[in-house]
């Protein structure tokens, strides 16, 4: 990894990182309560059904909001989809994101957003 971003009580708006090469591990530390949550938009493709108006194949894409909860936990998620850290009630929240914007280990942005492996 390139870098390393450390941040204090950081609610960040919906954003990309568009100059990531790959994934990002994140982890949130500190004695924040309700909420902080990273939310990752995430996307899926199914295939669709034969309807009147079509061949009988075709795809059908949707979007949704991985919550993670990165709170004591590491979680590993694709910052070059629209991602954002939720609001918390009260206390810190110190952030450690590690990413890499260099050309060495590129890959290809994860569907899903995230991992899933990373938080169950």
């Amino acid at each position: 990894y390139s870098g390393i971003a450390v941040t204090k009580n950081f609610v960040a708006s919906p954003h990309i990182d568009d100059r990531d090469q790959t994934f990002q591990y994140a982890i949130s530390l500190g004695d924040f309560t309700d909420g902080g949550q990273l939310c990752v938009e995430g996307t899926k493709t199914n295939l669709t059904h034969a309807s009147d108006d079509d061949d009988g194949h075709g795809e059908e894409e949707f979007e949704f909001v991985n919550v993670v909860e990165t709170h004591n936990r590491i979680a590993k998620v694709d910052g070059r989809h629209i991602h954002w850290v939720r609001s918390w009630e009260k206390g810190d929240r110190y952030s450690l994101i590690f990413y890499d914007t260099s050309e060495r280990a590129r890959t290809g942005i994860m569907d899903a957003g995230v991992d899933v492996s990373f938080i169950e």
